[in-house]
């Protein structure tokens, strides 16, 4: 069994996973699997002058069994003269009972607890007990799930920017139960394993052995050998697609990206599609892949579709066109419009301001005599419609005036225009995106006319001229948007 600590010893040290000085932090479930880890690399931590803390999470779903799992761990850990930290989950069933995933669930919460417990364990690496079996049947799942290239390059020995290892990862289950039994090491198994209820189980149990069976006994290795290879391509594609991130053909900015869509049409479909799925992969909290049928789809609508349409994806987030933009983001809920907003009007002088969402308008009452009337009419043509100040003469406009969102049917008519104009087709004219549309504050008299469309549109209506004795002069501008960082998980400990 020396022949396999110092195979480990090897990969450990070829990945680069650990270096002198620094704490490890494995976990440890009390399966077989983690419980081999925790004493290999106990075995190498002189040698490789490593500090080790082992970490236990029960979920709380198993009762006994999971209390018998951390008194396991812990008295392995007393044996070996190691630090040991445990938490656990409150709550996981009644959130599996209203609809959550019970493993996605288990596996947030416990990475949750996991990278806390190495921030306060002072830890730079967390290990964890994944083998080659676990790597064979991971590429195979995705398989079947139709996964890219990305996805079959399955699970990596060091991922996270360093911070995530897989000691065990050339090992077979074979290697780990031979190793175990020949060091005495006990270890309690988990009664979901056994389960065919979950599909990587049904994997495991009946598809990967019947094939090893009919077509020889190398098939999960083969599978973890397409899964390097497939890495070794993947590293190719991040290294060819990183420069468009910097050039301006994709900028991502807080949990959303815009794309140029005349630039992306230029890139071989390769390099568009890798890069796409690598730009959803940085602006999602989860680090959300796309691929297959949905890579495809989004890949489509960069290059053939028109602004206005949506592809839904997990997690919330959507992607939609804005004209020769390529947008992907968390997508708004429905019915965030808000009700109008009666405006009372201060008597001379006077100042009122009103927020609206992301703007903030002020509404001044001027006398006549005090302003020179040329200076707030409207500039002739689309600098005028767009100008973010406006005035009105006050004693022709019914009042009380109501700030609102646009509507569907609103209409207007334009100053210095001929005739009406739909909302909607000036949004469309002055290249409005339909998410900004719902934000756009709307002016509007007693009667619903819209007098303003805000920063798009003044309506013919109370133009200043000889006869105006009071003056209403609305200025509009954005307020500044708070910072926002991604979601944090909650976790139960």
């Amino acid at each position: 069994m020396l022949q396999l600590d110092k195979r480990i010893e090897r990969f450990i040290t070829a990945c680069e996973m650990v270096a002198p000085g620094e704490t490890v932090l494995a976990a440890v479930s009390g399966g077989l699997d983690s419980m081999c880890l925790l004493h290999l690399l106990a075995g190498l931590r002189d040698g490789l002058r490593f500090t080790l803390v082992a970490a236990n999470y029960d979920h709380g779903l198993r009762g006994v069994q999971g209390e018998a799992e951390r008194e396991l761990v812990e008295q392995a850990c007393a044996a070996l003269d190691l630090r040991f930290v445990s938490g656990g989950a409150r709550g996981l069933a009644d959130r599996v009972a209203c609809g959550a995933n019970l493993q996605e669930e288990a596996r947030r919460l416990r990475y949750g607890f996991l990278w806390r417990a190495a921030q306060r364990t002072g830890a730079a690496r967390l290990a964890t007990g994944h083998h080659l079996n676990d790597q064979a049947e991971t590429v195979l799942l995705r398989l079947t799930q139709g996964s890219g290239l990305l996805g079959l390059a399955g699970i990596r020995p060091v991922s996270h920017g360093g911070r995530l290892i897989r000691p065990l990862l050339e090992l077979t289950r074979s290697d780990l139960e031979k190793y175990a039994r020949h060091h005495g090491i006990r270890w309690l198994d988990d009664p979901s394993n056994a389960s065919d209820a979950y599909r990587r189980n049904r994997l495991r149990h009946h598809l990967i052995p019947r094939i090893e069976r009919e077509h020889g006994p190398g098939f999960a290795a083969g599978l973890a050998a397409l899964a390097d290879e497939a890495a070794g391509y993947v590293a190719l594609l991040d290294r060819q697609s990183e420069v468009f991130f910097t050039d301006g053909t994709v900028v991502t900015e807080d949990q959303c990206l815009r794309a140029d869509c005349s630039r992306l049409e230029k890139l071989p479909a390769l390099i568009r599609r890798h890069l796409l799925r690598r730009a959803v992969e940085r602006i999602s909290a989860a680090g959300l892949l796309i691929s297959g049928r949905r890579l495809a789809a989004v890949d489509r609508l960069a290059i053939e579709g028109r602004s206005g349409q949506r592809i839904d994806l997990p997690g919330g987030m959507a992607a939609w066109r804005e004209f020769e933009m390529l947008r992907i983001g968390l997508w708004p809920q429905q019915g965030t419009c808000e009700e109008g907003v009666c405006i009372e009007l201060s008597e001379i002088p006077g100042v009122t301001r009103v927020t609206s969402g992301e703007w903030e308008l002020v509404f001044r009452v001027v006398a006549a005599a005090g302003v020179r009337l040329g200076e707030l009419l409207p500039e002739a043509g689309a600098q005028g419609a767009i100008a973010l100040r406006q005035a009105f003469d006050l004693d022709k406009l019914s009042l009380p005036l109501h700030i609102s969102r646009w509507r569907p049917g609103d209409r207007i008519r334009p100053f210095g225009l001929a005739g009406e104009k739909k909302v909607k087709k000036l949004f469309a004219e002055r290249r409005v995106a339909r998410l900004e549309r719902a934000k756009v504050p709307l002016l509007r008299d007693a009667r619903g006319n819209v007098l303003w469309v805000c920063g798009v549109a003044r309506a013919e209506i109370a133009p200043l001229g000889e006869g105006t004795a009071r003056v209403l002069v609305v200025e509009a501008a954005r307020r500044r948007p708070r910072a926002r960082g991604l979601p944090q998980a909650v976790i139960d400990t």
